[in-house]
């Protein structure tokens, strides 16, 4: 499988499109990450933000006590296919993150007339993430043998993203910048004017993409999660909960 964001896989059902997004990270983690006996710690551009889970507030459901032993549950085997809220949108537990890759911001159209403009289905790719001070849960988890960075998302304060499709000024600059920086590295020394057009250049570039980024804040929906309640259960039970999560 190619690693390369420009690509696109369309999948028959929720399930594996999960199996996909996790090998997809997985490779990423294989070649970006320190192995586990590494003395050197993961990059910052790649964590794993787990969401955080409570009882549910409506009247007829039935309460469910959140142990450690279903948390652990939830986050390691459970993805968006198995959990769901509103009008069937879909949440991941586990949101598995690294620099650049391609996200689905699942909200609704109140800000198609903010700047940027997004709305339900918008594609975007992750640009960074906000601690809170002092985020305990701030850790080095074990991922598949690598060593990867965890939250969980009660000490996030907000993720930021930039829209995916480039407008027309946004490639002319990145072709620009490839052009100048073709030129500049066929010389053997790089002319004074040459190297300030081209930093003039970027600066332009970084000017229009922070313009097109905006946040994600934490939110709280009544969620419904299926699944099996044991490693040894063949049968899926379904809880209802609350769940902080970036929508």
């Amino acid at each position: 499988m190619q690693n390369d964001n420009t690509w696109n896989y369309a999948c028959p059902t929720n399930r594996e499109r999960n199996s996909i997004t996790a090998g997809i990270f997985k490779k990423h983690v294989w070649a970006c990450c320190p192995y586990k006996t590494s003395p050197n710690n993961p990059p910052d551009s790649t964590i794993i933000i787990e969401s955080a889970f409570g009882a549910t507030a409506k009247k007829n459901a039935r309460a469910t006590r959140i142990r450690n032993s279903l948390l652990h549950r939830i986050l390691n085997t459970c993805g968006d296919a198995d959990i769901t809220y509103g009008d069937n949108k879909r949440a991941d537990p586990a949101l598995c993150l690294y620099k650049g890759m391609n996200l689905f911001y699942v909200s609704g159209n109140e800000q198609m007339t903010e700047t940027p403009p997004r709305g339900n289905g918008t594609v975007c790719k992750f640009v960074s993430v906000k601690l809170k001070d002092n985020a305990r849960s701030h850790r080095i988890r074990i991922y598949d043998g690598y060593k990867v960075w965890a939250v969980s998302i009660e000490d996030i304060q907000w993720i930021t993203v930039e829209l995916m499709d480039n407008t027309d000024e946004v490639d002319t600059l990145e072709m620009k910048i490839r052009e100048l920086s073709a030129t500049s590295e066929s010389e053997e020394q790089t002319a004074s004017s040459t190297t300030q057009a081209l930093q003039a250049l970027k600066r332009e570039l970084q000017i229009l993409r922070i313009s097109r980024q905006f946040r994600i804040k934490p939110e709280r929906k009544e969620v419904t999660v299926n699944m099996r309640p044991s490693r040894v259960s063949s049968l899926e039970t379904t809880i209802s909960l609350q769940m902080t999560m970036l929508p």
